[in-house]
C-alpha cells in the first residue's frame, strides 16, 4: 500500500470496485443509479478512466474543508449502510512530462447542479481499481449561493489527491459518494504556545506567528535544520536593512487536511514615506508556506507590495483623476533560509550542470537572471542575461537557465532551494550565502513603481545525507514539475459538460471544425512560446521585465511584440483547450502565468492602505502604453478612465485549476473596491461608478462576480453578492429592454444602441450567461435575444437566401426601439470602424451560444467561417506575434461555438 492511501493499515482497505457490475458487456447497470449518474458512468465505461493506480501526495481543503454542510438532499441514491460508495463521475490527472512523478495533484472540477451534493464530508476518490485514495476535498462554489451557503448544492469542488503518474500518460480515478464520511485527520497542530506544529511524516515543521517568515524549526530524522532568523528582508536604495513585521492578524490557516496545509503570514517593512508622500510604510509582504504529506518540503508563493497610490492622500478626487506616481527605489528584497550547520558547501544547478565549491565558501553562489541587455558574447546576440557563481566568481552565462536550483550541505543534510519562472523574470536570484539560502525577487536595483507588486514562487527541499550530482538533479526536476506544471485534475470533457458550468464544448476529438480551429489555435500557442525568453515579457504586459528603469540596461523588445499588441487576454481561449483536452499544456505554457500576472502584478495593489477614496484596488488600471513603467507605474496607471484596458477573460477558469488564497485575495479586493465605488445611490458619474453595459463595467462586474462566488469569508461574500446582484437588477430595469443589451448607465426606456459586436461578443456575452446559469436565469431572456438579434440584424445574408454570409459587411452594433418596455426593432450599424472579418466566427459562437433554435443554420455558418480566408487581417503565426489583440479577441468563445455546432450538425 502505498504511503498516501487512506492511512489505514492494508488490511483496512476497502476494495471497491467502480461498482458491482458497472460496465457489463459494454451496458451499464442502471438500478441504483438516476439516469445523469448512469451517462457519466457510460462515459467512465467508454474508457475515459485509464488504467495506471493512483498513488501520491496532498492539498486544500482549508480550514473550512470538510466543514460546509451535510449530504443529506442529495441527488444521488445513497448505497446503504456499509454498502459501497455510490460513483458520481470520472476524473483523470495527466502527466505531460516524460518522466513518472510522485505528486500532489489538485484543482477544482465541477459538479452537476442535479446531483444536489451539498458537501464534501461523504465524497471520496477512487482509483482505477476500484479502491480508495486518500483525498482532500474543498467546496470552491455553489450553484447559486455563497460558497459558505452549506445549504446550496456544489458547484465546483477541490478536489486533492495523491498520484504516481506515469511519464506521458493518463491516470484515472472517481470522485464516489460514500455511505459514511471517512477519518480525515489533518496534518496540523496548534500548541499551546500558539505555535503551529506540521507533521508531513517525512519532516516535523513548526511555525511562529510572530516571526516574519513564519517557519522557525524543520526537523529530519530528529535533526534540526534550521537556525534563528529568516524570512523577508528589503535593503533600500540607501543601503538600509529594513525590519519586517507581522501584522496583527496577519497569520492565517487558509487550508489543512490529511494531504496539505497552506498557512498565510502578511507584513510591513520599517522604511519611511517616499518624498512628498502620505502614505507611510508603503512596503508589505504577503507570503503563503504549503506542507505536503510525506514530502520534507516546504512550498513558498510571495508577494512585494508598494502599497503608494491613488486614493490615499486627503482630498482626491473622486474620480480618481490624480496619480501621484509614489515609487519606492530597492536594492534587494530577498527571503532567507538560515541553516543551524558550522560545516557547509555550496552546490549551484543550472543548464543541466550541478557545480559545487570548495568547503565553507566566504562569498555566494547562486543563478541570477539580471537586468537584460543586447550584447554579443562569442559570436552570438544575447538579449537578457544570466549567470551561474560560484563562490563570488561567475562561471557561465546564458540568456536563461531553465532548472536553477542551489543547495547547501552540512554533510549530514542537504537543504535545496529551486525558484519558479526564474527563466522569465528579471532581476531575480536563488543563492547560497554562507549557511543561508535565499530566494531574491529583486537581485539588483530597481524603483517599484506606484502599486507594483514582485512575486514569485519557490520550493525548500530538506534531505538526510549529501545529496550527489544525480539526485540533485533529480530533486531539481521534480520540484520544477510541481512548481511550474503541477498535476491538475480535470473530468473528460462529456462530463465536462453535463455539469453545464459553461457552454457546451466539442466532444469529438476529429472533424474539419475541430481541425481547422485546432490549427489555428495550436498556431497561436506555439508562435506565443517562442520567443518569451527574448522579447523580455510574458504575455499580456510582465512589470518585471519591461525594462523601462533608470537603473537598467536598455531592453530590446521585437517589433513585432509591442506592448500595445497584447492587452488582450487570451487566457479564456487557452484554459478552456484544457478543459476540453485535460492537456496541462493550456494551463501551464502561457494560460495560468498569464493571470498570475495579471492578478497579482497588473491590477492595482492589494494594499491595506487604502483609503475611502480608493476605487481602484483589484482592478486593472490603466493601458497598454509603454512609458517609464518601473519608475512611475505609467504603463498601468495612464487613463485613469479607462481602468479596464486589458479586456481581461479566464481570471475564474485560472481560480479554478488552481485555486488560491491569493487570487481569492485579489477578488475580495476588486470585491471591497466595488462597494465604494458602485454600492452608492444617486447620481453616478461617467467612468467612475455608472451602472452601464461596456467594456470597462464589465470586467468590473466580472471581478465582483469571482469574489461573490469564491471568497470563504461569508459576510463578505454575502456582501459581494449582494452588490452584484442589485446591480444586475438596476441592469435589467434600465439596460437589458426587451433582451436588448443597451449600453448606456440611464435613458435606454424608448430607443437604446448596445456596445460594439467584438465587446460585447468578447466581454458582456461571457457575464451574461454567467449571471443567468449562476445568480438570475431571467437575463438568459437577453442573451437569447441578442444572439437573435446578431442573426436577423448584424449578419448579412446570401443574395436571394436566408443563409449567413460570413463575407459580407456585418453591422458593428445595434440600434434599437421598444415600447412598453418591449423590443419593436433594431437596425445594424456602422462605427467608426468596420467590423472586422476576424470577428465573424465569436460572433457565429456568440450566436449559437445564446439561441440553440439557430443552431443549425449558425453550424452551417461557421463551417464557412472556418473555410473561409478571415484571417487576412491577423498576422502570420509565423512572424512570432502569438496572441495579439486581434487573435485574442476573435478566438474568445469560438471553442464553445464549435461544441454547439457539434451537437446539432455532427
Amino acid at each position: 500500500m502505498s504511503h498516501w492511501d487512506s492511512g489505514r493499515p492494508p488490511a483496512a482497505r476497502r476494495p471497491i470496485g467502480p461498482w458491482p457490475g458497472a460496465c457489463d458487456g459494454g451496458r451499464m447497470r442502471t438500478s441504483r443509479a438516476p439516469l445523469l449518474l448512469t451517462t457519466l458512468a457510460l462515459t467512465a465505461c467508454a474508457g475515459h478512466i485509464a488504467a495506471p493506480p493512483g498513488g501520491s501526495t496532498g492539498l486544500d481543503a482549508g480550514s473550512d474543508a470538510g466543514s460546509a454542510g451535510p449530504d443529506a438532499g442529495s441527488g444521488v441514491p445513497d448505497g446503504g449502510a456499509g454498502g459501497p460508495p455510490t460513483p458520481l463521475f470520472p476524473l483523470e490527472v495527466v502527466n505531460d512530462l516524460p518522466f513518472e512523478r510522485t505528486e500532489l495533484a489538485f484543482s477544482a472540477v465541477p459538479v452537476p447542479r442535479a446531483l444536489e451534493l451539498k458537501g464534501v464530508e461523504r465524497l471520496v476518490v477512487l482509483d482505477s481499481a476500484g479502491a480508495e485514495v486518500t483525498a482532500q476535498l474543498v467546496p470552491v462554489a455553489r450553484w447559486g449561493a455563497i460558497v459558505g451557503d452549506p445549504a446550496a448544492a456544489l458547484r465546483w469542488v477541490g478536489v486533492t489527491l495523491p498520484v504516481t503518474a506515469p511519464a506521458s500518460a493518463r491516470t484515472g480515478f472517481t470522485l464516489a459518494l460514500a455511505t459514511e464520511a471517512p477519518p480525515r485527520a489533518s496534518m496540523l497542530t496548534r500548541l499551546a504556545s500558539g505555535r503551529l506544529h506540521v507533521s508531513t511524516g517525512a519532516a516535523e515543521l513548526e511555525l511562529d506567528p510572530a516571526a516574519p517568515g513564519l517557519l522557525v524549526s524543520v526537523r529530519v530524522a530528529g535533526a534540526e535544520l534550521l537556525a534563528a532568523g529568516g524570512g523577508p528582508v528589503v535593503v533600500d536604495d540607501g543601503g538600509n536593512l529594513l525590519t519586517a513585521s507581522v501584522d496583527a492578524d496577519g497569520v492565517a490557516v487558509e487550508e489543512e487536511g490529511p494531504l496539505r496545509v497552506v498557512v498565510r503570514v502578511r507584513g510591513h517593512f520599517s522604511s519611511a514615506a517616499p518624498s512628498g508622500s502620505a502614505c507611510t510604510s508603503p512596503l508589505a509582504y504577503t507570503a503563503r508556506l504549503a506542507f505536503v504529506r510525506g514530502e520534507a518540503t516546504a512550498t513558498l508563493e510571495w508577494d512585494l507590495h508598494n502599497e503608494c497610490g491613488a486614493g490615499q492622500v486627503s482630498g482626491l478626487s473622486p474620480e480618481g483623476a490624480d496619480f501621484y506616481g509614489q515609487l519606492y527605489r530597492v536594492r534587494e528584497v530577498r527571503w532567507e533560509v538560515p541553516l543551524a550547520a558550522a560545516a557547509y558547501s555550496h552546490a549551484v544547478h543550472a543548464g543541466g550542470t550541478t557545480r559545487r565549491s570548495a568547503p565553507q565558501p566566504q562569498s555566494p553562489s547562486g543563478v541570477v537572471q539580471g537586468h537584460g541587455s543586447s550584447r554579443t558574447v562569442a559570436g552570438a546576440t544575447l538579449w537578457r542575461r544570466a549567470r551561474v557563481v560560484l563562490d563570488g566568481a561567475q562561471v557561465t552565462e546564458a540568456e536563461a537557465f531553465d532548472d536553477p536550483s542551489v543547495a547547501i550541505s552540512t554533510g549530514a543534510h542537504t537543504v535545496s532551494l529551486t525558484a519558479a519562472w526564474v527563466r522569465f523574470r528579471e532581476p531575480i536570484a536563488v543563492t547560497a550565502r554562507g549557511a543561508t539560502l535565499s530566494f531574491a525577487l529583486v537581485a539588483e536595483p530597481v524603483a517599484l513603481g506606484e502599486a507594483q507588486v514582485r512575486w514569485g514562487f519557490a520550493q525548500l527541499g530538506f534531505a538526510a545525507g549529501a545529496l550527489d550530482d544525480a539526485a540533485l538533479d533529480s530533486h531539481t526536476r521534480a520540484a520544477l514539475a510541481a512548481l511550474e506544471r503541477g498535476l491538475l485534475v480535470t473530468v473528460p470533457v462529456s462530463t465536462f459538460n453535463a455539469a453545464g458550468v459553461k457552454p457546451r464544448l466539442p466532444e469529438r476529438a476529429t472533424g474539419a471544425n475541430v481541425e481547422r480551429y485546432r490549427q489555428r489555435i495550436e498556431g497561436l500557442h506555439a508562435a506565443t512560446l517562442r520567443g518569451f525568453e527574448r522579447y523580455k515579457k510574458y504575455g499580456l504586459i510582465w512589470p518585471d521585465t519591461l525594462g523601462n528603469d533608470a537603473w537598467a540596461a536598455p531592453a530590446n523588445e521585437p517589433a513585432q511584440s509591442a506592448n500595445g499588441s497584447n492587452y488582450w487576454s487570451a487566457s479564456a481561449s487557452e484554459l478552456a483547450e484544457h478543459y476540453r483536452t485535460s492537456e496541462p499544456r493550456w494551463v501551464w505554457d502561457f494560460a495560468l502565468p498569464l493571470e498570475l500576472t495579471f492578478l497579482k502584478a497588473n491590477v492595482y495593489n492589494l494594499g491595506t492602505r487604502a483609503g475611502p477614496g480608493d476605487l481602484k484596488s483589484g482592478f486593472y488600471a490603466g493601458s497598454g502604453l509603454v512609458g517609464s513603467n518601473q519608475v512611475t507605474g505609467s504603463a498601468f496607471r495612464a487613463g485613469w478612465n479607462s481602468d479596464d484596458y486589458l479586456y481581461n477573460q479566464g481570471s475564474d477558469e485560472a481560480y479554478l485549476v488552481r485555486f488560491s488564497g491569493s487570487l481569492r485575495d485579489v477578488f475580495a479586493q476588486a470585491c471591497r473596491s466595488a462597494v465604494r465605488r458602485y454600492g452608492g445611490s444617486g447620481p453616478r458619474m461617467m467612468w467612475v461608478d455608472e451602472r452601464t453595459i461596456a467594456r470597462q463595467t464589465v470586467q468590473h462586474y466580472n471581478m465582483l462576480r469571482y469574489a461573490a462566488e469564491f471568497v470563504r469569508d461569508p459576510q463578505l461574500a454575502a456582501q459581494c453578492r449582494d452588490l452584484l446582484l442589485d446591480i444586475v437588477d438596476e441592469l435589467q430595469r434600465d439596460n437589458l429592454f426587451g433582451g436588448i443589451a443597451c449600453s448606456a448607465d440611464t435613458g435606454n426606456q424608448a430607443s437604446c444602441t448596445t456596445e460594439t459586436g467584438f465587446m460585447y461578443s468578447s466581454l458582456s456575452s461571457e457575464l451574461l450567461w454567467g449571471v443567468a446559469t449562476q445568480w438570475r436565469p431571467g437575463v438568459m431572456g437577453t442573451v437569447r435575444t441578442m444572439a437573435q438579434q446578431y442573426h436577423d440584424v448584424m449578419m448579412a445574408k446570401q443574395q436571394g437566401s436566408t443563409e449567413l454570409d460570413v463575407g459580407a459587411t456585418w453591422a458593428q452594433f445595434l440600434r434599437c426601439t421598444f415600447s412598453g418596455g418591449a423590443l419593436v426593432s433594431c437596425i445594424g450599424q456602422q462605427g467608426n470602424e468596420p467590423a472586422y472579418l476576424e470577428e465573424r466566427i465569436s460572433h457565429l459562437s456568440v450566436m449559437l451560444i445564446g439561441e440553440p433554435a439557430l443552431c443549425a443554420t449558425g453550424a452551417r455558418a461557421l463551417t464557412a467561417a472556418l473555410e473561409a480566408d478571415l484571417w487576412s487581417g491577423w498576422t502570420n503565426p509565423a512572424s512570432g506575434a502569438g496572441w495579439y489583440k486581434g487573435a485574442s479577441q476573435a478566438m474568445l468563445n469560438a471553442v464553445y461555438g464549435i461544441g454547439i455546432a457539434e451537437a446539432c450538425a455532427p
